[in-house]
């Protein structure tokens, strides 16, 4: 899971530079409801709640950390979340995820 400013454009290249990943794709349909319980258009860091395996990595760029709030969608697109960026962050260590900061 990548979470970046949705200005900007997504450099698949420059990611798996970043990451030492092989292979980088979008997430099929199925994959998103089997790991997070999610129809595409609605990924956001609160559907990491479903992810029981663990196995979903979380990416920030590092762009979007300079702004005290994050604006996301909570697991629907008809509503907007507004949390501070350090309780996002509280959040995710409290499901036992932990981001990786990279500068895209």
């Amino acid at each position: 899971m990548v979470i970046m400013d949705d200005k900007k454009t997504m450099d698949f290249h420059k990611f798996m530079t970043l990451t030492g990943t092989k292979r980088v794709s979008m997430a099929r349909p199925e994959y998103l409801q089997e790991q997070l319980g999610l129809a595409p258009g609605i990924i956001s860091p609160f559907g990491l709640l479903n992810n029981e395996a663990h196995n979903v990595k979380v990416y920030f760029d590092k762009d979007i950390l300079d702004e005290p709030i994050q604006t996301l969608h909570p697991n629907e697109n008809t509503h907007t979340i507004f949390i501070k960026t350090d309780d996002l962050f509280k959040f995710l260590k409290q499901i036992d995820f932990e981001p990786e900061i990279i500068d895209l």
